[in-house]
């Protein structure tokens, strides 16, 4: 119903056509529902046209009696109305997207061999049906799935994309996971092959046909190349695609009664840790003994209760976040907060602990407080100096120390530019400490100086180099080995500053120990590794004056 409210306080029916979105635009009323585009010259006097392209989701009038109209699932396009009223529009540009992802809802994240991976999808318990969204972004531009181009292999019936992974032998091949229709081939961003019951080991959880309930997440490979899958509430919960595209399958009954099954993670040992979540935790960890066709010689630890290292028992129902850090030890984010587990190559064979980060007060007393307690952790993602980011369900994002023992920061909308304080999903740069924090309103990136150590010392060298007066800031010393043990001295070999690498990273502030600023010199950077069988040197200028 579009109605007018007149000068004289009255409403005016214009005229009724139920459900209608419309805008005002340079004295012009534009309104439009479903298909049908009607340009109003005043209240009772209006051409229409029909748009085939799609439903309408926004319009804005053009000049010369066109439209840019955003369609569902199919981006913006300038159309021009017809000359006879009540025609078809002719479509001039379609199919056009900005420079960035196609959804603002990135549910996973991965970044590999430049390129980060967007999956815009998603589930719960149950489907969300939101659009099928594959994005990659090479650092200058994006690159987009196209919904109907996928369609063609599901009969229309193309969401929630879960999980993917690059083909270690070629970036610009992939495979998306969905929650209801299998994998999904691309090469780029188009859409090759389904893989569904039809031609795989993938299951139905119904069994019947067609299949919308083939819940697939969790997409990994292994050392070997070899594709692996979780497959939910059916009897071969794991499925395995060799580098030949052979698909194998593998069967744990203790997994089949949960109905979120949700990742797939290999470890630095080569144990499989499989993860159900949501109505309830449970942690599988599987060694094959490295014979993926000889099940006979696998030994596998199932865990369905979980205690902390005193014993206590912990209750939780989420596990939305498992990560190896560069020690070989596996944080768990859970709806109760990160727990850290000690790794080790045999800990199928061992009791296992999740450790609560027990942080000391420092207060003259012995209370210690825990890391993050009670805080929902959605992802979790280990940045090139071995710190820890967590992305949280309502607190934002947290950098944490290598150790676990301080918060280096915490950022949330209120001192940052995050969208939202609803976190989904984090991927790190290692090489460059480019941090991408996926909210539920979007996409950010954090450049950090937190950047992986270097295999050797060919290319250190610090910035900026000379110091000049007017510059108060931090000095970088970058392309260090991890750990790197740092010594600045003068040109007498005092020392002025010391200490360890982040990463590959070291920070100077340009003051001595005393914490004033040096004088005008030179001053020599000594750096080694943690065993001293390696070492470097490099010089920074400082000028005062």
């Amino acid at each position: 119903l579009i109605c007018a409210l007149k000068t004289d306080g009255t409403l005016e029916r214009a005229i009724d056509w139920g459900p209608t979105n419309m805008l005002s635009s340079d004295g012009k009323l534009v309104a439009f529902k479903d298909n049908v585009i009607y340009d109003f010259t005043d209240l009772y006097t209006f051409t229409y046209t029909y748009n085939p392209s799609g439903k309408i989701l926004a319009i804005a009038p053009g000049a010369n009696s066109t439209f840019w109209v955003g369609y569902q699932n199919k981006g913006l396009s300038q159309v021009q109305a017809p000359a006879t009223n009540g025609g078809n529009s002719t479509v001039l540009q379609e199919g056009l997207y900005a420079n960035g992802p196609l959804s603002n809802y990135p549910f996973d994240m991965k970044y590999e061999q430049g390129k980060l991976l967007v999956m815009g999808g998603g589930f719960e318990y149950d489907r969300f049906k939101y659009p099928a969204a594959f994005s990659i972004y090479d650092g200058s531009k994006w690159q987009n799935s196209d919904i109907n181009q996928i369609n063609q292999f599901n009969g229309n019936f193309s969401y929630d994309f879960s999980s993917v992974a690059m083909n270690p032998s070629d970036a610009n091949h992939y495979f998306v996971a969905s929650w209801g229709e299998g994998i999904y081939e691309f090469n780029g961003t188009e859409c090759a092959k389904l893989y569904n019951t039809t031609n795989s080991t993938l299951q139905d959880i119904t069994g019947s046909l067609p299949s919308h309930y083939i819940r697939v997440t969790g997409l990994t490979y292994d050392s070997n190349n070899n594709l692996w899958v979780v497959n939910t509430g059916v009897d071969n919960t794991v499925s395995m695609m060799t580098k030949a595209g052979t698909w194998k399958k593998y069967s744990f009954p203790e997994l089949k009664p949960y109905n979120s099954v949700t990742q797939f993670f290999i470890d630095s040992y080569q144990n499989k840790w499989i993860i159900a979540s949501i109505k309830q935790a449970r942690i599988l960890i599987w060694n094959d003994n490295g014979t993926v066709d000889d099940v006979s010689d696998d030994t596998y630890k199932y865990v369905s209760s979980f205690v902390d290292q005193d014993g206590n028992k912990l209750d939780f129902k989420l596990i939305k976040g498992i990560k190896e850090d560069l020690e070989g030890n596996i944080w768990v984010g859970t709806g109760i907060g990160p727990f850290k587990i000690y790794n080790s190559p045999n800990i199928v064979n061992k009791d296992l602990v999740l450790n609560k980060v027990k942080i000391p007060r420092n207060d003259g007393t012995n209370y210690v407080d825990i890391l993050l307690e009670n805080v929902s952790i959605n992802d979790v993602a280990i940045d090139g100096a071995n710190q820890k980011w967590f992305a949280t369900e309502t607190s934002g994002v947290y950098l944490i120390s290598a150790d676990g023992l301080s918060t280096v920061y915490h950022f949330t909308k209120d001192n940052s530019i995050l969208p939202s304080n609803r976190i989904l999903s984090l991927a790190v740069d290692k090489a460059t400490g480019l941090i991408y924090i996926g909210t539920d309103k979007g996409i950010v990136s954090y450049q950090s100086s937190f950047v992986e150590g270097s295999g050797d010392y060919s290319n250190v060298y610090a910035y900026p180099n000379p110091v000049r007066p007017d510059y108060y800031g931090d000095i970088t010393v970058k392309g260090l080995q991890y750990n790197s043990a740092v010594k600045i001295t003068d040109l007498n070999g005092n020392i002025v500053n010391q200490g360890t690498s982040n990463g590959g990273t070291y920070i100077w502030n340009g003051k001595d120990i005393r914490g004033i600023r040096v004088k005008t010199g030179v001053y020599l950077v000594f750096a080694a590794t943690e065993s001293g069988d390696q070492g470097v040197a490099t010089k920074i200028m400082v000028v005062n004056y």
